[in-house]
């Protein structure tokens, strides 16, 4: 692959609405007890034409693929036909509505608070030291795993593994002990680094003394090709220190979403080289990796604050949570709605459920919607129902990146001058850096807003959203509705105002809400990253009753036509509300961006290698503002934050590697 001049540059799948200026009132809503005056209940059909394939894998059927029992995420049916659940459509039309009229995030986790990659600094791990996990006298770990107590050996030094390993022929363990006399050492990289030393095992089932080496073992993934493993090792000083509740619950966070997590601390096979000048990796030995219980013997990173453990890591540069949750950088009126006596305009339709429900209090505080949305039936071109031997069956989709809230630089409003952080300060990315504080004093940056994808497959046709013959573990098998096909769903509602009525039809079709919408599109169903979902909706068949013509059994002619109940809902939006919609109708349309350069951040230009190009980490460590020396400044932009663009922006291109570029043209 190569795209010319744009070979570098990427535009990411997805943007932000930003946060309105001001947020809608949030008021009591009439409720379900008697047919308002000035109301009005009916109903009205959707087509929904497919313009690219649908995915809506909401049940799976075996299949065997390529010699493998696979699991393909597939449609699922009724007595009519293949159908896509009413409540999939609901939270599509719902996005759109809450968006177009300032409403909260009704689906949002206020407490998140990310985890990240701890960043290498002699200042950021300074106050660290080894600690080994044993107590004679009782169990090692209390009743939530965390360790009762811990030895301590503070002075820290890096050996070469393969200087262990004389002493370890049969391979090195995080639970073995050493007799250390050291001859020479030499400080280097702000280390300790040991030249010269004899090295002897000791018994690591006895109970340990002062003056023993404890050394620790870590997963070599981390490490640098053809360099030589270093273990950290320090000798017992006979201190011996609890644990605190806080340092055990924040290990807890850092370790949550960790692959293969397990209850008890799991054996890690170590290769690596054990030195320079090996022609390949050996066998280390093992290592303990992350789990939920600490063990005997097991040696851990501490940091010591008024005689207790405050801080535990798994190795010098491991994860750590960041500060402040979704909840602390949103407005109050962004969070979800938690009671019907006051409620935006998206849950006064829509209802809302109550999240923070007080244990104490044992009213019910949700409240039931105003609107039903039928399961909607696939059809085929030719208008008769599809069945399954009509999908494209058994495809393989390109890799789909799960949610990365962590990375700063797209998901917070980042400030123009937040371009990269100070000596020993985290990256400008991260919850809590600098970029979090003003004169010192907290001041964390608010979430950009609600995620919206970008309209597009690319000019290569189908291909982007088809496997890359990357790892299969994370591309995903499933059968796609086939565009040129139709969705047909039948929507219900009762109770609403004339305004309230046109912002539904506007989030259903909003190419009728205003010229900058015209040729607007929305999306359904999964792989939306991928290009997948895109339908052109159609409103047909309205029909409004007032509550006297219900009664009558009678259509009210005088209700109106979708043009004029959602030119009611256009007056009755505010103006800050309104001021989001130019972003909005840039996302909405086709076209907007390049649609060939759509793909999650690359780990290397498009004619690059193709082994790499799907690993993200890549760009998010290029582009995350962490401190370069300038004396060591190599490139121009090398580590400056890269941000997403406001939508509406006319070029959303963001580079792939900002180092290369001579001039920062992304910079917003």
């Amino acid at each position: 692959m190569d795209r010319g001049p744009n070979n570098n540059r990427f535009v990411n799948p997805y943007t932000f609405m930003p946060p309105p200026a001001a947020f809608a009132e949030r008021r009591k809503p009439v409720g379900h007890q008697v047919l308002a005056d000035g109301r009005v209940s009916g109903s009205f059909d959707v087509t929904w034409a497919l313009e690219t394939p649908l995915l809506c894998g909401v049940r799976h059927r075996n299949e065997h693929i390529n010699g493998k029992d696979q699991a393909v995420a597939t449609f699922a049916r009724n007595r009519d036909g293949l159908v896509v659940p009413g409540s999939s459509l609901k939270g599509a039309v719902r996005s759109l509505h809450e968006t177009l009229t300032g409403s909260c995030m009704r689906l949002v986790d206020t407490d998140f608070v990310p985890v990240h990659r701890e960043h290498a600094s002699t200042g950021h791990r300074a106050g660290w030291e080894l600690g080994l996990v044993w107590n004679d006298d009782g169990d090692p770990v209390d009743g939530d795993g965390c360790p009762t107590q811990v030895w301590l050996a503070p002075d820290v030094a890096w050996i070469k593994a393969a200087a262990l390993r004389r002493a370890a022929p049969d391979g090195l363990r995080s639970t073995q002990r050493f007799d250390v006399e050291m001859y020479e050492t030499e400080s280097k990289n702000a280390r300790t680094q040991v030249v010269d030393a004899d090295v002897a095992a000791i018994d690591s089932e006895r109970s340990p003394a002062e003056g023993q080496s404890i050394v620790l073992v870590t997963d070599a993934a981390a490490r640098q090709r053809g360099k030589p493993y270093w273990c950290a090792i320090a000798e017992l000083s006979g201190q011996v220190v609890p644990v605190s509740k806080k340092a055990w619950e924040t290990y807890g966070l850092a370790i949550e979403g960790l692959k293969d997590l397990k209850r008890e601390r799991p054996d890690v096979d170590v290769r690596h080289w054990l030195s320079g000048k090996a022609p390949g990796p050996s066998d280390i030995g093992t290592a303990l990796g992350p789990g939920r219980r600490s063990a005997q013997g097991q040696v851990i990173w501490v940091r010591v604050d008024a005689g207790e453990i405050d801080a535990i890591s798994l190795s010098a540069l491991w994860r750590s949570p960041g500060q402040h949750s979704v909840g602390d950088r949103m407005h109050a009126q962004q969070k979800p709605c938690q009671s019907f006596e006051e409620l935006c305009p998206a849950c006064q339709i829509f209802g809302s459920a109550e999240t923070e429900r007080d244990a104490d209090v044992s009213a019910q505080l949700s409240y039931r919607g105003h609107i039903r949305f039928s399961d909607a039936l696939l059809t085929k071109p030719d208008g008769s129902a599809a069945t399954s031997s009509d999908l494209d069956r058994a495809q393989q989709l390109a890799p789909l990146m799960s949610p990365k809230p962590s990375a700063g630089q797209f998901y917070l409003q980042n400030k123009k001058t937040t371009r990269a952080s100070h000596r020993n300060q985290s990256p400008t990315s991260h919850w809590g850096s600098e970029a979090d504080k003003t004169n010192g004093e907290p001041t964390p940056r608010p979430i950009r807003g609600r995620k919206h994808y970008w309209h597009g497959l690319g000019r290569e046709g189908q291909q982007r959203f088809k496997a890359r013959g990357t790892n299969d573990d994370v591309q995903p098998w499933v059968d796609l509705a086939r565009d040129g096909y139709t969705l047909r769903a039948r929507i219900r509602f009762d109770n609403l105002t004339p305004a309230q009525l046109g912002g539904l039809l506007a989030a259903v079709q909003p190419s009728l809400l205003a010229n900058e919408f015209d040729g607007a599109r929305t999306r359904l169903g999964g792989g939306k990253p991928l290009g997948l979902g895109t339908v052109n909706p159609r409103i047909e068949g309205l029909e409004a009753q007032t509550g006297a013509a219900r009664y009558r059994g009678q259509l009210d002619e005088a209700a109106g036509t979708p043009e004029d109940f959602i030119a009611e809902f256009s007056i009755s939006v505010g103006a800050e509300a309104k001021e989001v919609w130019a972003d909005l109708a840039a996302v909405l349309r086709p076209g907007h961006v390049p649609e060939e350069l759509i793909w999650y951040p690359p780990g290397t230009a498009w004619s690059g290698d193709p082994r790499n190009f799907d690993e993200s980490f890549e760009f998010f460590t290029k582009s995350g503002g962490r401190y370069t020396d300038p004396k060591k400044l190599i490139r121009p932009h090398e580590n400056e934050l890269v941000p997403l663009r406001d939508p509406s922006a006319p070029d959303q291109r963001l580079p792939i590697d900002p180092a290369v570029e001579q001039e920062a043209w992304w910079t917003p």
